[in-house]
């Protein structure tokens, strides 16, 4: 791709963070690669533009894997003289180039169909298709309606998928005529800044996300203060721009006339004084634990199609539990994992009800595991309503006793497991394990029980397990740490 062509994807970039864009054009290099929820998500939308495209059948693609992209803007071009639907159609001109996942024509001229793996109408998906009208009004391709093609969240799997009834359409020309005079504005601005020899310098903020999603989110954030305003939890991004704006950067210089809620109030004084907080209530809360006590974590899986009969688009499965024992230097450990291509949920609820026989307190990360046991009873499973009222009587949330009654600096703003455990247990970490995180945990979830070869199956078994292991000896770390903090 020319550096000189700002294409849709770039615009849309642009539109979150103008430095990713032109580091995007200007140094593809240096770019990280992407995280798994980025290759979740490309997944998705390669299987859903199938789908997609199959509910249109009888056409012919636009642009071809080789074509630059006059060559693709020409074969568009003499493909919409046949009338017929049209795959990647590639558009543009003056610089900007555009490729829409389907045209079909209309009795006056084109209706241009965005495919999205999203199951709701997002404000993107308008910025999105409006580029695209730009696109097309640049090579003189005329379309007169503009639709979204979404996943229908209430379809419900059969005996066979009907894609006809997994997938809505609906219409935005409206909403895309009312912005595209904005989107050609700032589609100037942007080609300007791509041809501009200077890096911008911009503030970094929550639109950063997280490493994984920005390919230069290391090199933006790099030799970050760790008491930058980014670490404050809750911080909206302009409150952060107003006080970086009038010379305030870090934690500690934040004027005590800002308005804050306790917490971060907790923080400010945390970083202030390098001084951890632990509440008084702390020995009182892990004292309440009754033994015999279990650490428990879930990993689930969800896809834009429904995976098993019975379920919805974007449903939780869980798939995998891992459980310790809470007492002992070596606490005993027990594990569930589903391996082939089966609903896994009963496997997965009556393993887990046979592992919790005889445990008083069951501790759990955040509510996700309650959700997921309600779900299980909402959906029928055997066993689902046990285990939902089995974690609703004897669960605690060991998050919300963190949150309630410890800060650390280290936590960086964030009371996230992966944050937190670093800073209560500085020697224990997911460092050289093949996953690391649950949107990878998913994807290879999804490649195991489609594998055919074996070795590769079990290769992945292995890496899930570890993975799910770890979490739950993660949260044995995070209590030993606790009690030590409490004095105990």
């Amino acid at each position: 791709m020319s550096s000189g062509i700002l294409t849709k994807s770039l615009y849309l970039s642009g539109l979150v963070c103008p430095r990713r864009l032109w580091l995007l054009v200007n140094k593809p290099e240096i770019a990280e690669a992407v995280g798994g929820s980025d290759r979740r998500r490309m997944m998705a939308g390669i299987e859903i533009g199938g789908i997609a495209r199959g509910l249109h059948a009888g056409g012919e693609y636009g642009r071809l894997p080789d074509d630059s992209e006059e060559t693709a803007i020409q074969r568009t071009a003499d493909l919409a003289v046949q009338r017929k639907p049209i795959y990647e159609a590639a558009m543009g001109g003056d610089g900007i180039y555009a490729l829409a996942d389907i045209l079909v024509p209309n009795d006056d001229g084109w209706t241009l169909i965005e495919v999205k793996s999203s199951a709701r109408l997002k404000p993107e998906h308008v910025q999105d298709v409006s580029f695209q009208a730009l696109a097309a009004s640049k090579c003189g391709i005329k379309i007169t309606k503009f639709m979204v093609m979404l996943i229908n969240r209430d379809y419900v799997l059969g005996d066979e998928l009907i894609e006809a009834e997994l997938m809505i359409t609906e219409e935005i020309t409206k909403d895309v005529r009312e912005v595209v005079e904005v989107t050609e504005r700032i589609v100037g601005e942007q080609i300007r800044l791509i041809q501009q020899d200077e890096e911008p310098q911009l503030y970094t903020g929550s639109f950063c996300n997280k490493p994984g999603r920005c390919g230069f989110y290391k090199r933006c954030h790099e030799g970050q203060s760790e008491k930058d305003l980014e670490f404050m939890p809750a911080f909206r991004q302009k409150k952060i721009n107003e006080l970086r704006d009038s010379g305030v950067f870090t934690i500690d210089e934040i004027p005590e006339s800002t308005k804050m809620n306790p917490l971060q109030r907790r923080v400010k004084d945390v970083i202030t004084f390098s001084r951890d907080y632990v509440d008084d209530s702390l020995a009182n809360r892990l004292e309440a634990i009754k033994q015999p006590a279990a650490c428990i974590d879930f990993e689930t899986a969800q896809s834009a199609v429904p995976l098993f009969k019975g379920t919805r688009p974007y449903q939780q499965i869980p798939f995998q539990w891992s459980m310790h024992l809470l007492d002992g230097d070596n606490p005993a450990h027990s594990e569930f994992l589903c391996e082939d291509f089966i609903d896994p949920r009963e496997g997965f609820t009556q393993t887990l009800l046979a592992a919790l026989e005889g445990i008083d307190t069951i501790l759990y990360y955040s509510p996700f595991e309650v959700q997921r046991a309600k779900e299980l009873e909402e959906g029928g499973i055997p066993g689902g309503k046990e285990l939902h009222d089995l974690l609703k009587e004897k669960g605690v949330d060991q998050l919300k006793v963190l949150k309630d009654c410890v800060y650390l600096e280290g936590f960086k703003g964030s009371f996230s497991i992966k944050k937190a455990l670093p800073a209560l247990a500085p020697d224990f970490g997911y460092d050289g394990l093949a996953i690391q995180d649950g949107d990878t945990a998913v994807t290879e979830y999804l490649k195991m029980i489609s594998a055919t070869d074996p070795a590769q199956k079990q290769t992945i078994s292995d890496n899930l397990r570890a993975y799910c292991k770890m979490d739950t000896l993660a949260m044995v770390e995070v209590h030993r740490g606790l009690v030590r903090l409490s004095g105990g």
